[in-house]
């Protein structure tokens, strides 16, 4: 049985009595010291008032916590990644900026889509679809943008080798192709200022109103909205 003398320095013993125990003590994954419910008191070595338990055995300072991350301790002043934002450990809590991050919808595969909210669908239609869409109905044209896919089968397997990609930027339309682009003038909207880059393997298209397009002319498409855009369709034959 554990006694006082027991107790590496600075931690404590504590002896039950009416007294929360053990499994109580604030601890860095507890910076704030929230009630505690155990139908048990345990008798053992704590920290002090004064510290707090770090989570390997040691007794540190509130401002000393490290924080924890998918099972792994991070020290004070330690950074991640939270998309666009960017989480610091202070005092055994995250403190994370508060940017509005761009949203993604993927296309790959045969017929295979991942919406700005992460719901995934199946179309294996042969028809093209209206992968995003900002203007709908009678809204007014300005700077509506459009992207169009379509899977292209090979043999007479009816497999998906490549993908028609059509991206509509106000009065002009980019037709995507393996080795180029067409640039077609649709006559109506307005001038939307664009520029197309490869990088790698992705042909990109990239816009002044915030959104890209990145395709790797196969199967998958890319699609990049800024938080500043919002769309009215996403996914119509």
């Amino acid at each position: 049985m554990r006694s006082e003398s027991t107790c590496q320095s600075p931690k404590v013993f504590l002896n039950c009595s009416n007294d929360l125990g053990v499994q109580c003590s604030r601890s860095c994954r507890n910076p704030d010291f929230m009630d505690c419910f155990s139908a048990e008191c345990e008798s053992g070595c704590k920290c002090p008032m004064s510290l707090w338990e770090d989570g390997k055995g040691m007794c540190v300072k509130k401002h000393e916590c490290p924080c924890s991350h998918d099972g792994f301790l991070y020290a004070p002043g330690k950074q991640i990644p939270n998309g666009c934002n960017t989480c610091t450990c202070k005092s055994g809590k995250w403190d994370c900026t508060d940017k509005k991050c761009p949203g993604t919808c993927s296309i790959y595969g045969s017929g295979h889509y991942k919406t700005f909210d992460e719901r995934t669908y199946g179309f294996q239609g042969k028809c093209g679809y209206v992968a995003v869409q900002n203007k709908c109905g009678n809204q007014p044209g300005q700077d509506k943008f459009m992207v169009i896919t379509e899977n292209i089968p090979c043999g007479t397997t009816g497999t998906t080798c490549s993908k028609s990609v059509r991206v509509q930027l106000g009065r002009t339309e980019l037709k995507l192709s393996k080795k180029t682009y067409e640039v077609v003038d649709l006559g109506v909207g307005s001038q939307i200022q664009y520029r197309v880059r490869t990088v790698g393997l992705y042909l990109i298209v990239e816009s002044d109103i915030g959104i890209a397009v990145l395709w790797d002319r196969k199967t998958t498409v890319r699609i990049i909205l800024e938080p500043q855009q919002s769309v009215c369709l996403v996914l119509k034959s």
